[in-house]
């Protein structure tokens, strides 16, 4: 009789961790599926990236901390943009967040909440990467502009 009681505690204790591990890897399959068929959809990389990040336990968020070309979303005029070579600056710039701040020939940066954000690649929808300072001057942009719009 002790051994069935133990037996039937250790094994469902076993059958359920089981369970839930294959819960897990199950949803684990979809998200990576999810995240193939937008990128076959030519959908920024990004936001699967954004996707999977957000399913991620704890300490593995943050997965483009060593990425060489971190990067950022936004939209211009309506239309969906990145941004690449991306950093964040500390600092209040005292602009509204999207507003571009500044604008050098490396590149420029865009104002967020609690400092900005340095941009030195960009892509806009249905176009190649560029450098920063060609959009710029290809687009006209100027101190002021506003992303997000």
């Amino acid at each position: 009789l002790y051994g069935l009681l133990i037996a039937q505690l250790i094994a469902l204790s076993i059958s359920n961790k089981l369970e839930a591990k294959n819960a897990i890897e199950k949803a684990n399959r979809v998200l990576i599926i999810e995240a193939i068929i937008q990128i076959h959809e030519r959908n920024n990389p990004t936001a699967a990236l954004d996707i999977l990040e957000a399913y991620l336990p704890e300490k593995q968020h943050n997965l483009r901390e060593d990425d060489p070309s971190p990067g950022a979303n936004s939209t211009v005029n309506g239309a969906a943009i990145g941004f690449f070579k991306a950093g964040k600056m500390d600092g209040d710039t005292g602009r509204p967040a999207g507003e571009v701040v500044e604008i050098t020939d490396d590149g420029f940066r865009i104002a967020a909440d609690g400092g900005s954000i340095w941009i030195g690649r960009v892509q806009q929808e249905g176009q190649r990467k560029v450098m920063a300072p060609e959009w710029v001057e290809s687009v006209g942009l100027t101190e002021g502009a506003n992303f997000g719009s």
